[in-house]
């Protein structure tokens, strides 16, 4: 619902108040980070379809005379990912706009286009955020060392133990998120080339994947890594009460990680005559998720 913010802006619309500063809305914004992360898409559909097949399984041994045994695909899992439509909203009078003093009134729109940007961040992030607790489409979370393959066995792609980042949990992770077993259990992957961290962990980031030696020793042994990750800082995993010390590692041109939209954010108003008023608008529909938790690993910390 759209309010009128007379009350809130008050103060602004005086001649006879003095004010030195106005804190608020000046705030520097951060540059886009979901789409370093996930694949964008555009969309015509109320949703997104995907569905899952395991390849050919190995080679058997045949004897003379006879033909090698014949296998097919499998079927694996089946799910969607639905937009959603978000929006919010502000409503000004023409009065409002006459008194503004500070121009504090018109900056609004401004603001709202900086809660849309905030709003895409963080429903990205909390793909990663919940992709440690909350099961997805094949009842695990994103994150888990159970995912059910469709030969029977299972896959992994989270650490079996809780560590903060640092030299020796990233060459861990880093090892382990190289390979991966396909639906068939045959071990496929590339190894990570983006590494994933909140603010918290940006300068040990850094450190770790760019010094020439190891950086949390004195000893003068090469550091494996150097060079190997990129480092992408993203501010949303920090508003997480519990997943501000979690790290991620991704392969960007193979992870399934999507974003769709199906409206982009679009301002528009609507002047009503009698009350002689605005009300802005600010709307779009998305949805995002992964299609596949392969060529993605993930780590909780440790506090």
């Amino acid at each position: 619902m759209a309010h009128d913010t007379t009350g809130v802006f008050n103060a602004f619309l005086n001649q006879g108040e003095v004010i030195d500063a106005i804190i608020g809305l000046d705030y520097k914004e951060h540059p886009w980070v979901y789409d370093q992360v996930f694949n964008i898409k555009s969309s015509s559909k109320s949703r997104e379809h995907i569905r899952h097949y395991a390849g050919l399984g190995y080679l058997g041994q045949y004897g003379e005379g006879q033909t090698p045994t014949l296998d097919e695909a499998i079927a694996g899992y089946e799910h969607w990912l639905t937009h959603v439509q978000w929006g919010l909203g502000f409503q000004v009078t023409e009065m409002m706009l006459d008194d503004d003093q500070y121009d504090r009134v018109r900056r609004l729109t401004e603001e709202l286009a900086f809660s849309g940007r905030h709003t895409v961040e963080t429903v990205a992030a909390y793909v990663l955020i919940n992709g440690l607790t909350t099961n997805g489409y094949d009842g695990v979370p994103l994150f888990s060392d159970s995912h059910p393959l469709e030969n029977g066995s299972t896959g992994s792609n989270v650490a079996s133990t809780d560590a903060d980042l640092s030299q020796i949990a990233l060459e861990d992770a880093y090892a382990k998120a190289s390979w991966v077993l396909d639906g068939r259990g045959k071990p496929v992957g590339t190894p990570p080339t983006h590494l994933i961290v909140s603010p918290n962990d940006a300068i040990v980031a850094s450190k770790l994947v760019k010094s020439a030696f190891e950086p949390e020793t004195g000893n003068n042994a090469i550091n494996p890594l150097k060079g190997k990750l990129s480092v992408i800082v993203w501010p949303q995993l920090f508003i997480s009460e519990t997943g501000f010390d979690d790290w991620f590692l991704i392969n960007k041109s193979r992870q399934d990680l999507r974003f769709y939209w199906r409206k982009q954010l679009k301002p528009d108003s609507v002047f009503d005559g009698h009350s002689r008023s605005m009300t802005h608008y600010l709307r779009g529909r998305f949805c995002c998720g992964y299609a596949d938790w392969r060529y993605t690993y993930g780590v909780s910390g440790a506090a």
